[in-house]
């Protein structure tokens, strides 16, 4: 059953035949087909008729235009999709080239960006009444096809490239000549206008992935579609208009140190980056806007960071902050910048505390060296807090007080605990304590009064535990060395206690209470059992004088491991021979009262 070769010519010229009379379908239905292209665009390009939807095609109209379509497409003997995708194609080039492009020849600059802006969004709602009927062009058999882009994607290749990139210089030249304007603040400058002509250039085929064609129409790869894969907003925008703002600021920057201080410099940087973005708003890119922020750092503040930073002392000793909180916010976008401005601010903190604290007066009166303290923090807390709490800043304010309570300063006759004897230095810790200590002292209440208002000039009715959570405060710069912050104070408690120069068991026990807060229990352990034993010892007293009579003789039972070690623990204690008889007595009456518990003296 071999064919002859008469019998495959036959079958080639049915083909050929069947072929030609499917072409000529093809072109009737076409004509019927660009006349419901050529009616949707009218109306579309009518306001009155656009505004009015019941003007355009309704459901019925549009499944007949759409099943001429699937017909063509499914015809046998003839790819009837290629002869539409051409026709469709053909009609598009036209379209953008003889009616939309038509009114921008001749238009003025304003006029040009009026008219490409209304055709790309004559486009956009054209768009979707192409997809609406041709839609089967995109896929065959449910299939895509694999030589094409969508149908709705190739009205808008035909307007980038019959409307747009005719007229992009100009384009390009209008926008970069209003901006120029702007910044010259001339009036009656369209910035709407402009706006709009930015979305229409970032529009151009900001398709999503799943819309995007996959790959450019076979056998045209040419200057055109090789320029078809760098967005328009790139193109004609985005790199000319950091190139001319980068030119416009490096003149500007110069001219503005010549006519001002730092400081004004400062708020003209701070006011023309503020205009900037708002310029555009949410018009340009992310990325744009963050090479755009790029372009102004580098130009108005980088290229002057020299000048900047040594004026950045005298703005500080004039205390002028709310300078210091522009080159903070100005500063913040570069994570160096921002710590060089963060390690300056903190040496002059520390500097200025030393300047406070470092004489032989403060070491005497530790309350007037919680006062400095006190009114420095609230300086520089408030200066952070006008800066938005920015966290480098809050960094070198902790570690310039970490700094200065750690710095020896001279010493005074008094003894220090910890300290040996003789010794010329002693540290904010122990005068953190020292304070502490004449707080809680009968009589040192208002010795420990004067610094601890809010202005850091002294009150004596300030109340008692405004001034612990003061203290407090300020050892939690030092909370590095607590276990030496928790030896100071609990030889101090001793002492008050076994004196009996404590304020009273309940203030100690409040102290201590802020305290466990604030640093935690590890801290705090010990000291409450000193208090809970100074409690009990009252108790058993108590307890000794109804029993034996004796009032004048009194003794305090203390937990060994609670309190500050002796010097020597095992050495003993030489009783005087007058209170023998009272020893032995308590000794016996504490036997019988806890049994076999061991009374060390």
């Amino acid at each position: 059953d071999v064919c002859s070769p008469d019998l495959g010519k036959m079958y080639a010229a049915q083909n050929a035949e069947q072929y030609e009379l499917v072409v000529q379908e093809i072109e009737v239905q076409w004509v019927i087909l660009r006349a419901y292209l050529d009616k949707t665009y009218d109306r579309l390009a009518n306001p009155v008729k656009a505004a009015n939807k019941t003007a355009f095609w309704t459901a019925s109209e549009k499944m007949e235009y759409f099943n001429k379509v699937y017909d063509l497409c499914t015809r046998p003997h003839v790819n009837g999709k290629e002869h539409l995708y051409r026709k469709l194609e053909e009609y598009f080039d036209d379209l953008c080239s003889n009616k939309i492009r038509s009114d921008m020849e001749d238009a003025t600059p304003h006029d040009l960006l009026n008219r490409l802006n209304a055709g790309w969004q004559l486009q956009l709602r054209m768009s979707f009444w192409v997809m609406a009927v041709f839609r089967y062009l995109n896929s065959y058999g449910g299939a895509p096809e694999r030589n094409s882009y969508r149908a709705d994607i190739l009205f808008q290749k035909a307007f980038r490239t019959n409307v747009l990139a005719p007229v992009a210089t100009r384009v390009t030249t209008a926008m970069m000549g209003m901006i120029e304007e702007d910044r010259s603040n001339q009036a009656g400058v369209d910035l709407d206008l402009l706006r709009n002509t930015v979305n229409t250039l970032k529009e151009q085929f900001a398709l999503p992935a799943s819309q995007t064609p996959s790959f450019s129409i076979q056998n045209e790869i040419d200057a055109t579609n090789i320029l078809l894969r760098k967005l328009p907003y790139d193109l004609y925008f985005a790199e000319v208009f950091l190139q001319s703002t980068s030119n416009y600021f490096r003149a500007q920057s110069t001219l503005w140190l010549q006519e001002t201080d730092i400081a004004g410099y400062l708020y003209l940087v701070d006011n023309t980056i503020a205009r900037e973005l708002d310029r555009f708003r949410l018009s340009i890119s992310a990325q744009t806007r963050h090479e755009l922020l790029d372009v102004c750092d580098r130009e108005l503040l980088t290229e002057q960071k020299k000048a900047i930073f040594e004026a950045l002392d005298d703005m500080m000793s004039q205390d002028r902050w709310d300078v210091v909180k522009l080159i903070y916010k100005n500063f913040s976008r570069n994570s160096a910048f921002l710590r060089a401005t963060s390690e300056a601010f903190g040496k002059f903190i520390y500097e200025a505390g030393l300047r406070k604290i470092d004489n032989r007066q403060d070491a005497a009166n530790p309350s007037l060296y919680v006062s400095h303290l006190l009114a420095l923090q609230k300086k520089w807390q408030g200066v952070h807090k006008l800066c938005e709490e920015e966290k480098f800043m809050g960094r070198e304010i902790e570690a310039s007080f970490e700094k200065l309570l750690h710095k020896s300063i001279p010493s005074v006759p008094e003894s220090i605990p910890g300290k040996p004897a003789g010794a010329s230095q002693v540290s904010g810790k122990h005068l953190l304590v020292r304070f502490c200590s004449r707080l809680l002292s009968k009589g040192g209440e208002k010795k420990a009064a004067t610094g601890l208002d809010e202005t850091g000039q002294g009150e004596e009715g300030m109340d008692l535990e405004k001034k612990m959570d003061s203290v407090i405060m300020l050892m939690r710069y030092v909370k590095r060395d607590l276990d030496v912050v928790e030896e100071l104070y609990q030889d101090r408690l001793a002492k008050r206690m076994q004196l009996q120069h404590t304020v009273g068991i309940d203030t100690e026990r409040i102290m201590l209470t802020k305290l466990k807060m604030a640093f935690g229990h590890a801290l705090t352990h010990r000291m409450e059992g000193m208090l809970r034993d100074y409690e009990l010892s009252t108790d058993i007293m108590k307890e000794y004088k109804e029993t034996s009579k004796r009032d004048r003789f009194s003794a305090t039972v203390l937990t060994n491991g609670w309190w500050p070690r002796q010097a020597d623990p095992f050495a003993s204690c030489n009783v005087p021979d007058d209170l023998s008889d009272a020893r032995q007595s308590f000794l016996m009456f504490y036997k019988l009262r806890n049994g076999n518990r061991h009374l060390t003296w």
